[in-house]
């Protein structure tokens, strides 16, 4: 056996394999919009972006929260006596101490924090002075509350919240976002969609041209064979059914043209795309006559853009309102209670006779009954005579808060525009489709006239087959017609803010 001959045969194997193994696979418009939004990349970006701005107003809030510090301490200082209380002279002492330490501390609204420390400490030395006391226990509890009087303080929560709000604000912008992205994939696979329907609808024009074409082959044929026609009209004939034939390899490719848009605004996994695609919803036409009034108001409410903007305008007004309070001068009130208490050896002063040791439990004990409490007061101002910063970040939020109202202005303009042109568009398709309906009635009608006229003798091969052309044409025209308006509409759901609850698609 010739290996040549198999090598061939193994290549032909290979290469149409893939085209044997290419399936079809019937797809609505609703699948298709549902798989593009679940796989798109762009929105699942968005969605970390909403995750980053959750966390960012989870940590304003964070601010709030309690704190508790703790600490352990441990020292030894030793030094040389310099006096009979110290000990002999050149000799040696040490001072040991010890302490634990707590506090819990805690910011509250208004500018108000406040905070309770519980302090503990052993000291021991061996000075000669101090060896008789031994070790001494102190404890100590005390309670502090600062209140800003001026500056950081008002009732008003969007001040003292500020971020809290501006956090909040810029978490409901990136929902926002996520729904403008949103509405962009829809819209480009419905384009895609119908693009993909045009091609496989135009490609039924081809070939029901191509059969007209045959048709009047076999009809001019009989003809001849009984003499009523002259050969040469079969070359005319042929040369109509090899155009058509190849018009229909040109549709053919447009479809697969079609597909691959398809698949790729819906991010389809490369082994999927072995698969053909077959549109299942067919060109169903509903007309609709917006008002312009109602249209433009209910994209103010649902336009993302418009709800983004709002947001952006809230937030610059949060911050021009933060801004006004920083510029009054800081004052703020500091209140502190609290008592201490010591527990040492109780020594005859006398006989030197030591009466009782001291522990941590009588220091802890005493510092508990509060038999010594203790309080402060204190108020501390401060005040920039220029107040050169203050002033210019109020300013910066004053032209903050302008630019968003012209923005807005500017944006609602482009909206009105938008839902105007979406609008008028949609009216014009419905007009278009209606004058594409008549001209194909007006077509096939010629081309029966035509068809009659030439059995009569009184047309030619010729102008036949230009009629049939024409009728191809005006088939063509309303279909791309019928996707026009279907792409219309889409804008139209698009410019109001509805698209996506016009195909029941939410995130």
């Amino acid at each position: 056996m010739d290996l040549r001959w198999l090598k061939g045969l193994g290549l032909c194997t290979l290469l149409f394999s893939p085209i044997q193994a290419q399936q079809t696979k019937t797809i609505t418009l609703q699948e298709a919009l549902k798989t593009a939004v679940e796989r798109n990349l762009d929105i699942e970006l968005q969605r970390v972006n909403i995750e980053d701005q959750r966390f960012s107003l989870d940590l304003t809030r964070a601010r709030y929260e309690p704190q508790v510090t703790g600490s352990l301490s441990s020292s030894n200082q030793e030094g040389e006596a310099q006096d009979a209380d110290q000990g002999q002279a050149g000799s040696t002492y040490s001072d040991k101490t010890r302490a634990f330490n707590t506090t819990f501390q805690k910011s509250e609204d208004f500018g108000l924090e406040y905070s309770v420390r519980f302090n503990n400490s052993l000291f021991d030395s061996s000075q000669a002075s101090r060896q008789l006391f031994g070790e001494i226990y102190s404890s100590s509890i005390n309670f502090s509350a600062t209140q800003q009087l001026l500056r950081g303080f008002n009732f008003d929560e969007e001040v003292y919240r500020r971020d809290q709000f501006v956090a909040k604000g810029n978490y409901h912008a990136a929902l926002e976002d996520l729904n403008v992205q949103m509405v962009t994939v829809l819209k480009n696979t419905e384009d895609a969609y119908w693009d993909l329907v045009f091609a496989v609808e135009d490609l039924k024009v081809a070939q029901q041209s191509l059969d007209l074409a045959k048709q009047l082959y076999e009809q001019n044929r009989v003809k001849i064979e009984v003499g009523t026609l002259a050969p040469i009209e079969l070359v005319n004939n042929e040369a109509d059914i090899a155009s058509r034939e190849n018009d229909i390899v040109t549709k053919e490719n447009a479809i697969r043209a079609a597909e691959d848009r398809l698949k790729r605004v819906m991010n389809l996994p490369l082994d999927d795309w072995r698969q053909h695609l077959t549109p299942a919803d067919p060109i169903v036409i509903e007309a609709q006559t917006p008002d312009l009034t109602t249209a433009f108001q209910t994209a103010l409410e649902n336009r993302p853009e418009a709800k983004k903007n709002a947001i952006e305008l809230e937030n610059a007004r949060l911050d021009l309102k933060y801004q006004k309070n920083q510029k009054l001068p800081g004052l703020s009130v500091t209140a502190g209670y609290g008592t201490s208490a010591s527990s040492a050896n109780d020594i005859d002063l006398q006989t030197g006779e030591v009466l009782g040791t001291g522990s941590w439990s009588d220091a802890l004990s005493d510092a508990a009954s509060f038999d010594l409490p203790g309080w402060q007061i204190q108020l501390d101002l401060t005040w920039a005579p220029f107040n050169q910063q203050a002033k210019l970040n109020h300013k910066k939020a004053e032209l903050t808060m302008r630019r968003r109202q012209l923005e807005i202005e500017q944006n609602n303009l482009t909206i009105f525009e938008e839902v105007r042109a979406a609008i008028r568009e949609l009216e014009s398709s419905a007009k278009a489709i209606k004058a594409q309906e008549k001209t194909l009635k007006f077509r096939e009608e010629n081309l029966k006239a035509e068809e009659q006229k030439f059995q009569n003798g009184l047309s030619t091969n010729y102008r036949v087959s230009e009629v049939q052309e024409q009728l191809a044409q005006a088939r063509t025209q309303l279909i791309s017609s019928k996707v026009a308006y279907k792409k219309a509409l889409t804008r139209y759901h698009q410019a109001v803010g509805k698209l996506s609850q016009h195909h029941n698609i939410s995130l």
